[in-house]
Formats: C-alpha cells, sequence, structure tokens
C-alpha cells in the first residue's frame, strides 16, 4: 500500500505527445502510397485559428504523427507569416511536443489540475535556472474543431532563447489538455493504432540544432544539455552526454524510446540541413524491423523512416 501511495503522489513526468510534420495540404486528402499503405490515418480537423489542419497517425504507445498543413497551403491567406512553423520546409519532420498526465491512464486524463499546473511551473524554474538564457513561456490556450463537431481545447508552451522564439524542434514544445487527452487521442478506439508497418512508438527522435543558434558561447550542444536534463533521463546506452530516454503515456508497448542531441559541427552533419529531425519507429512487424520507407513529398523534400524492432 505504501508503494502504490507513493507512485500517485508522484509528480508528473514529461512524455511524448506527439511529433509534428509539415506537409503540403494535397497530401491530408491523398497521402503518396508509400506512407498510407504503412499507417492508418485518423482525420483530425481544422485549429481554432482557421490557419491549419491535421490528419492524424496514433501509436499503441499513445503518442502520435500530426501531419499538418496550411489551409489550402495558405494562398493568399496571410497565416502563414506569423505561425510558429511558417517558415519550416514541407515534407520535414518540424517539431515534436511534451506532455504531463494526471493519471497513469492515458485514456482518462483529463484536464490541466493542480498536479500537472505545479508539475509544469517546476520544470520552467528549472529550465529556467540551468538554460543559459533558454527558458519556456508561460501556457497559452488552443484548440481544434474535430470534423465530429466535438471542441478540443489546450495549452502550448515553447521555448525561448534570450528573449527570442527558438528554432521550432531544437527542444520540444509542450501540450497540455484542458479537454480529456483521450478526446484529442482516441488511439484506444478500435483499430486506430493498428498500422500495416506494425508501427507501435518512436525508438529514436534525432535533434540536430542549427549551429550557434542557442548558446552564447557559440557550444550549442552543451547549452542545450542542461535543458534536456531537467526533460529526460539519461540513456544507459551510447553516448550517456547525448543520449535521453522519453517515456510515452501508455508503456509496456516497448523499450523506452530515445533522444539523442547531435553536434552540429561535427562532420557527418555538415552536409545535412540545419535544424533536421529524423525519427525511427519501433516495429512488432518483422517484416517492416530493419526496413526503411520515403519517397519524395515536394519536389525539394524526401520524408523517410526507419523501423526497428519491438523487442
Amino acid at each position: 500500500m505504501a508503494s502504490l501511495r507513493a507512485k500517485v503522489n508522484e509528480s508528473p513526468r514529461p512524455l511524448l505527445d506527439h511529433i509534428v510534420i509539415l506537409v503540403p495540404h494535397a497530401f491530408l486528402a491523398s497521402p503518396p502510397s508509400w506512407f498510407a499503405e504503412a499507417f492508418t490515418l485518423y482525420p483530425g480537423g481544422k485549429h481554432a485559428d482557421g490557419v491549419t489542419e491535421n490528419v492524424l497517425v496514433f501509436l499503441a504507445d499513445g503518442s502520435y504523427l500530426e501531419l499538418i498543413a496550411f489551409v489550402d497551403d495558405d494562398v493568399g491567406r496571410g497565416g502563414r507569416a506569423g505561425h510558429r512553423w511558417g517558415g519550416q520546409k514541407e515534407g520535414t519532420v518540424i517539431d515534436w511536443a511534451l506532455t504531463l498526465l494526471s493519471s497513469e491512464n492515458a485514456s482518462d486524463a483529463a484536464g490541466s489540475p493542480e498536479s500537472v499546473s505545479a508539475a509544469f511551473k517546476e520544470i520552467q524554474r528549472k529550465v529556467q535556472e540551468v538554460g543559459g538564457g533558454i527558458e519556456y513561456r508561460d501556457l497559452v490556450r488552443g484548440g481544434r474543431n474535430r470534423p465530429d463537431g466535438e471542441v478540443l481545447e489546450w495549452a502550448t508552451s515553447a521555448a525561448d532563447a534570450a528573449g527570442k522564439p527558438l528554432e521550432p524542434g531544437v527542444l520540444p514544445f509542450w501540450c497540455l489538455d484542458e479537454t480529456p487527452r483521450k478526446l484529442r487521442v482516441p488511439y484506444k478506439g478500435g483499430k486506430l493504432a493498428e498500422h500495416a508497418s506494425g508501427a507501435v512508438g518512436v525508438a529514436l527522435l534525432q535533434v540536430t540544432p542549427p549551429a550557434a543558434a542557442t548558446s552564447k558561447s557559440g557550444d550549442d550542444k552543451s547549452g542545450l544539455r542542461p535543458v534536456y536534463d531537467v526533460l529526460f533521463t539519461k540513456s544507459d546506452d551510447g553516448d550517456q552526454e547525448s543520449s535521453w530516454t522519453v517515456g510515452t503515456p501508455e508503456e509496456g508497448q516497448h523499450k523506452p524510446g530515445e533522444v539523442h542531441l547531435r553536434d552540429p559541427k561535427s562532420e557527418s552533419c555538415e552536409q545535412e540541413q540545419p535544424g533536421k529531425l529524423t525519427i525511427e519507429f519501433f516495429t512488432k512487424s518483422s517484416e517492416f524491423a530493419g526496413k526503411k520507407i520515403g519517397g519524395h513529398i515536394t519536389d525539394q523534400t524526401q520524408l523517410e523512416f526507419e523501423f526497428v524492432s519491438s523487442n
């Protein structure tokens, strides 16, 4: 009983909520066959600001992919100019979000109770202490209307560096539900989280920050590490200074996924797009384990995913 009580009273910890992929608007209605044949798609809806809408891919561990597009590619609308993701390239992984849950059962977690609010404020405080000018802004309310008319509400927070918005994807943003999370992420309904690819969760999220964007010393990796240390647990594998494990809302689907922070000045990164995010999936399919799938999303961008065994 004592151990159960301790678990219940434990402060909510950061969990991987979702990963954002920017796509052309036409992708939402007609994704390429290599993607549509590998993943089960769920209609998301239009965001409250009317600028973007999305399609979702739910994973069995409670996290998901958000395939987001500017409505009608924002032609003649002007909403993209002031949007957080307005300057990002379509066909690329552009951002990722963490959440905090008040319940161990992600489907039952509702609202933003005091425990979640207090946990977020504590994370804000810790990041401000160690971040060298990096801090998370106060929460801002947002929402989305589902196609069935259900109104979803949440609050988000992104990171600033020296008072200016940090490049999307360098650090995760926060998405804390005000309506029950199961309305936003109904991954337990039917076979929505079952995929031909066998994908059950994110095995690796690799972050390559832009050079000299986050630290006065110009050493981005060391400037970001203290913040990553606040958010995540050090990995027992690989480079412990630059590898962390990340939890998910529904544990037990696979071993812990990892976040890797790469040095943008390393030789292996020289030819890569600055600020690049890449992901690998855990799969329960022996056919997909060790396999890579992908293709062109636009004439300039190609999206690829690797799969590793969840066992």
